[in-house]
């Protein structure tokens, strides 16, 4: 063999390398992102059972979530704005979850759908000073959608 022939192998074994070492490379970012992923769903999980749990052991709150969902119309000003937040609050977890739905397989589109049985919060979507400015259009238009595919179109 003479030189040119070795430098020609020398250059496809170098080639081969840095493709094997590319794929291997590739291989470890997909790892990663996936790991990342997982570590944003199991932190937004713990703020949302965090909220819950912390909401639940006050009894006034207890009782104002429940009195919202339920009678939201029977609610003073000052409790509907408290209720308001509370919507807020958990919306904005589950939002922020449904980013990640196929990385955890939780079905998202049911627990929206849980939420929005209730009359206070459909009520605090639909009203134009309460969460839908704060939301992002295009998930107060997927809000929407799944109000209406229940046959509860907000108010």
């Amino acid at each position: 063999m003479d030189w040119e022939q070795l430098t020609i192998i020398a250059q496809i074994v170098t080639g081969i390398a840095t493709l094997a070492v590319a794929v291997f490379l590739a291989s470890q970012l997909s790892q990663q992102h996936r790991d990342s992923q997982k570590d944003i769903v199991m932190r937004i999980q713990d703020r949302a059972d965090t909220y819950r749990v912390e909401m639940f052991k006050d009894p006034k709150l207890a009782t104002l979530w429940n009195r919202g969902q339920s009678s939201y119309s029977t609610l003073s000003d000052e409790e509907k704005e408290q209720f308001g937040w509370l919507c807020l609050g958990l919306t904005t977890i589950w939002m922020n979850m449904s980013e990640y739905i196929d990385e955890v397989g939780i079905e998202t589109e049911t627990i929206f759908k849980n939420m929005l049985e209730g009359e206070g919060m459909r009520a605090r979507l639909a009203d134009e000073k309460g969460m839908r400015p704060v939301l992002p259009a295009k998930f107060v238009a997927y809000l929407d959608e799944i109000s209406g595919e229940m046959g509860r179109p907000l108010p």
